[in-house]
């Protein structure tokens, strides 16, 4: 299908290409919602922010009420600085137990801005329980994990993270801090030194190695 060869055309990078193919589509059925969170999950994944948020109000104009172009709006927004606007569109699309994808890990990011991390944390979990090819999802748990103090669980996150993306300096880092705070000294020595082999230039690490080393 139409729909199909504008996904094989993103993974291959050719957004323009993609949107051409589904824009055909839309000509063919405008009533198709998986053409329009697809339109919009392409342009989202470029990083065309302003795009998606012109695709979702086209949309919304057709097919008003989809969960998925909701958040796709709502998450275009929250990207572009307009954390008030994106607020109201996220939690609509999780009305009526819709978990689409963006909307709790948006929700996520703007109770981080307001200082929580308690309901940072739960929307993260959210976002990465229902959309776990999400890694930016996963990593944001990790480091709310961090900030609670909670060093039991960032070391069974952060190894998941590292299992999808072992070259993750940060996530290395993490679960070498997690580590060293659960007093893991030699465990941490060679967790740290996989990160400065990966990143000798980054400094969080190698702060960490010094620190371990102190301890041992």
């Amino acid at each position: 299908t139409l729909s199909s060869k504008a996904l094989a055309y993103a993974m291959d990078g050719r957004t323009d290409e993609a949107i051409v193919e589904l824009e055909r589509a839309l000509i063919i059925d405008d009533q198709d919602a998986r053409i329009w969170t697809r339109l919009l999950e392409i342009l989202f994944q470029a990083q065309r922010h302003d795009q998606v948020v012109v695709q979702a109000k086209r949309a919304e104009s057709v097919m008003p009420g989809i969960p998925s172009v909701t958040s796709y709006h709502g998450a275009a927004l929250l990207a572009l600085g307009r954390s008030e606007e994106a607020r109201p569109m996220l939690h609509a699309s999780l009305a009526g137990g819709y978990n689409p994808p963006w909307a709790n890990f948006g929700l996520g990011v703007l109770a981080d801005e307001e200082g929580d991390a308690e309901a940072s944390l739960g929307y993260f979990l959210a976002e990465y329980g229902e959309h776990p090819e999400h890694r930016v999802a996963l990593y944001s748990v990790v480091l709310q994990l961090e900030k609670l103090g909670r060093s039991d669980q960032v070391l069974r996150y952060a190894q998941q993270a590292m299992a999808a993306n072992s070259a993750h300096t940060g996530m290395q880092r993490a679960y070498a801090q997690a580590l060293f705070n659960l007093e893991r000294y030699d465990e941490a020595e060679a967790s740290v030194r996989t990160c400065r082999e990966l990143a000798p230039e980054y400094p969080a690490c190698a702060m960490l190695e010094a620190n371990v080393l102190k301890k041992l």
